[in-house]
């Protein structure tokens, strides 16, 4: 890293989807760390806060009453 690299988290827990955001992102110059699920991620943010965070959208059919 060269000092000048943004960290980025990317909540993510599909391979090719990691691969697609990993190519594209460290090309623009982002330094790319991943955490399959939120629990993987809370722990990530409290070891080395990222400058931003991407959290995958998920529709869930749950129904809450």
């Amino acid at each position: 890293m060269n000092g000048t690299e943004k960290k980025i988290l990317l909540v993510e827990d599909e391979p090719s989807a990691q691969t697609l955001y990993r190519n594209r992102l460290q090309r623009e110059g982002f330094q790319i760390s991943f955490a399959e699920d939120g629990e993987i991620a809370l722990d990530a943010l409290n070891l080395s806060p990222p400058e931003i965070v991407q959290v995958k959208a998920v529709e869930s059919e749950a129904v809450v009453s």
